[in-house]
């Protein structure tokens, strides 16, 4: 029975729905529905009533990639040999170091989806 990632624990990341074989998940965080799609290399994060993807997270190598948020790259991570990840914040195209975090790439680009891209926020811009 999946109703709990165990990825993230005590993270209050809570699997709805799976479908294993498609590789689709509709997880509940802090009280939103997500939908997540997973390929090979890239998860494909949906957010509200949006067709496209709200975010996306792509994979450069087996330990590092390219956080997405709504067509805008937010972060760069890796995984260290110790097993823990850590985001690297992108602003205006720029890596910011001083603001890299101990962080699964996948809360991270959950909570800047609830943080700056909520779908009431989008429907007044």
């Amino acid at each position: 029975m999946l109703n709990t990632y165990h990825g993230f624990p005590n993270s209050g990341l809570d699997i709805q729905q799976a479908d294993l074989v498609r590789c689709r998940f509709v997880v509940r965080y802090k009280e939103q529905d997500f939908r997540l799609e997973h390929s090979p290399t890239v998860l494909s994060v949906y957010f509200g009533p949006h067709a496209e993807p709200a975010g996306l997270i792509k994979c450069g190598s087996s330990s590092s990639g390219a956080i997405w948020s709504y067509g805008r790259c937010i972060g760069d991570f890796s995984q260290e040999p110790d097993g823990n990840y850590y985001v690297t914040r992108i602003n205006a195209n720029f890596l910011e170091p001083e603001a890299t975090v101990q962080a699964d790439p996948v809360m991270y680009l959950l909570n800047s989806l609830l943080e700056t891209c909520s779908p009431l926020k989008r429907q007044s811009q």
